[in-house]
């Protein structure tokens, strides 16, 4: 019987050898590993795809929604003997790491016909790029209609694709709708994408990646070639799905009314929760308020946010209210840092600021003492001061003590409020956990930290030149 303070792989060891001797009891000490941390969960699940996930079914299933991609993937290798995991392994074919979604592809092709089913019915909630996958695995499997149905399914996107960039056509030159346009135009892409992946699976999928990479090049003449060869690849239906992936060069400014109506049915709920917010800050309230109230029962947590928030507004003052998840997307797109980053992982990003009041004269940090923390002022002034002496005056749209993020040493100078204040704070943990997920995020600060460096840099050449002089 394995001990306590047995190793994990060692208790899993000794489960499997209780099987032929007690299947409850084997199945009971796995089910402890499984409980555990990260290093148990492994090791029974190693156990678990030898032995049959057997009664830890369920469990094993829901540790496909676990944090760790190497838990993820293992409980997909696990399943690979449960047909009713089936629809469990089909939502992780989008999984943002490559090893999770090939896991749970090895998982559905030792299911065999069994896994048809739940490849072909994909439930409605499952996103575009696990429909796509779902059915082009059931197509390489031979599933019936499966060819069918990919086919019908590029189509689709083909056709969303299309609305998406007729949208953006009407938000050109309409700067105070800038976000917008740009969540807009990332759905227009996206959509573009998987239409071209739907299709690909059914013919030559590298050679359509190729395709991919030249339109994404930011050289006109590879772009050409990227878009004949999509045209080659899939005639008529490739050449327009190409077209959808460039920027709109033409179009006229459309009706404010109409565009945010037309944003507000969007099938993205990005898409929508950002018009919601435009809607509120642009139109007259009157009109504001009727558009708002039309969207009140959207089922997306977020739009639903942005709906309160918005007709919470028009109702009274918005002193003290809470700034929304898209209010503070638009705060970080206003620094530089952040412009690059795409607006869904700008959004997750912002997801994780949270947002702190500070009164005249309070003290945000002292230096000397350990930071883990950056800030971005969203209303009012802040000083900051080293050896008792003010070294720079920030207000809304400034960030500040972003080397926390990076180093945990003591703080370098003291942030001090001189009126009150609304700053936006992320600690170093949040960060990097986006980081992992984003590593654009990551990148684009380091860029802008290297720069600071750079100047301050050259800054105090100069200052010995002078002083020397």
């Amino acid at each position: 019987m394995p001990t306590a303070d047995a190793e994990p792989a060692q208790q899993a060891e000794l489960a499997l050898a209780w099987l032929p001797l007690d299947v409850d009891r084997a199945y009971r000490l796995l089910g402890v590993l499984l409980d555990g941390d990260e290093t148990s969960q492994l090791a029974a699940l190693a156990a678990l795809r030898e032995a049959g996930p057997g009664l830890l079914e369920l469990r094993v299933a829901a540790l496909l929604e676990a944090t760790n991609p190497a838990v993820r993937a293992t409980a997909g290798r696990a399943l690979g003997a449960s047909p009713r995991a089936g629809p469990d392994l089909v939502r992780r074919l989008g999984d943002p790491e490559s090893d999770v979604a090939e896991a749970a592809r090895d998982a559905l092709v030792a299911l065999g016909p069994a896994a048809w089913p739940a490849l072909l019915d994909v439930p409605a909630d499952v996103s575009d790029l696990c429909r796509v996958e779902a059915l082009a695995q059931a197509t390489r499997q031979g599933a019936p209609t499966a060819s069918t149905r990919l086919g019908e399914l590029g189509a689709t996107l083909l056709t969303r694709a299309e609305r998406q960039a007729r949208l953006e056509t009407w938000l050109l030159d309409r700067s105070e709708l800038d976000e917008l346009a740009r969540a807009v135009g990332e759905e227009r892409r996206r959509l573009a994408r998987l239409g071209l992946r739907a299709l690909g699976h059914l013919g030559d999928l590298n050679a359509l990646d190729l395709a991919e990479r030249a339109l994404d090049s930011h050289d006109p003449v590879h772009q050409a070639d990227g878009r004949q060869l999509a045209a080659r690849l899939l005639g008529r239906r490739g050449a327009r799905m190409a077209r959808l992936l460039a920027r709109p060069s033409t179009g006229r400014p459309g009706p404010l009314s109409r565009i945010l109506e037309d944003a507000l049915a969007s099938e993205s709920a990005l898409v929508r929760a950002v018009a919601v917010e435009a809607s509120g800050r642009i139109l007259p309230p009157g009109r504001a308020a009727l558009l708002l109230r039309r969207v009140a029962t959207d089922p997306d947590p977020l739009v639903q946010a942005e709906v309160e928030a918005g007709l919470g507004r028009l109702q009274s003052s918005p002193g003290g209210a809470m700034l929304t998840t898209i209010e503070k997307l638009l705060f970080l797109r206003a620094i530089p840092t952040f412009q690059p980053v795409e607006t869904e992982a700008l959004r997750s990003l912002a997801e994780l600021f949270a947002v702190q009041r500070y009164a005249t004269g309070d003290v945000i940090f002292v230096e000397g003492e350990w930071g883990d923390r950056l800030y971005i002022v969203t209303e009012g002034q802040i000083v900051i001061s080293s050896g008792g002496r003010d070294v720079i005056r920030l207000g809304p749209r400034h960030y500040f003590g972003e080397m926390a993020l990076f180093d945990g040493e003591p703080r370098s100078a003291t942030a001090t409020a001189v009126q009150e204040t609304t700053l936006l704070s992320l600690d170093r943990d949040a960060f990097y956990r986006l980081g992992r997920r984003s590593p654009d995020v990551l990148v684009g600060v380091i860029h802008v930290l290297s720069r600071r460096l750079r100047d301050a840099n050259e800054a105090s050449a100069q200052q010995r030149v002078s002083n020397g002089s």
